[in-house]
């Protein structure tokens, strides 16, 4: 997840997340791509503990390659 980080009046800082990722505690794997414009919900049948986020990370590269980010 990427945080872009912006000044607003003040020198109050502001953040926008790029991506947000949710991941579920019974195997369920949503993510929103505001930069790409998609979203996905993965549902596993076998939870993989830590090796289900390399996974899910993998999936996205995939599906990023398809959408062009819009975000600076």
């Amino acid at each position: 997840m990427t945080l872009p980080f912006s000044s607003k009046g003040g020198g109050e800082a502001t953040a926008q997340a790029t991506v947000l990722a949710s991941p579920g505690l019974f195997g369920t794997w949503p993510m929103i791509d505001f930069c790409r414009g998609y979203a996905y919900l993965v549902f596993v049948k076998n939870m993989l503990g830590e090796e289900s986020a390399e996974t899910h990370l993998e999936i996205k590269e995939v599906v990023d390659r398809q959408f062009q980010s819009t975000c600076k």
